[in-house]
């Protein structure tokens, strides 16, 4: 398990390669995600609970929607497997 605390170490973990990352919930519960990260297109995301993705063109645009996601990092609650 690697503890991921801010964009460039996310970005450095998934580049031009899906990975599976979790983010630890109280309780002992986790939210887990598959992300990938391409400089010339983006994010995408994988939400592993309903099996939806969704597509960022931007940092701006995915922090903007994943707030919790940057909670996580900043606490040091966010992991990849």
């Amino acid at each position: 398990m690697t503890n991921i605390n801010t964009l460039d170490a996310l970005k450095t973990e998934c580049l031009n390669d899906k990975s599976d990352f979790f983010i630890c919930l109280n309780g002992g519960l986790r939210s887990s995600k598959t992300i990938y990260y391409c400089e010339d297109d983006g994010w995408e995301v994988c939400h592993e609970i309903d099996d939806t993705y969704v597509d960022y063109k931007t940092d701006d645009e995915f922090r903007e929607d994943y707030p919790f996601l940057f909670e996580a990092m900043e606490k040091n609650a966010f992991y990849k497997r």
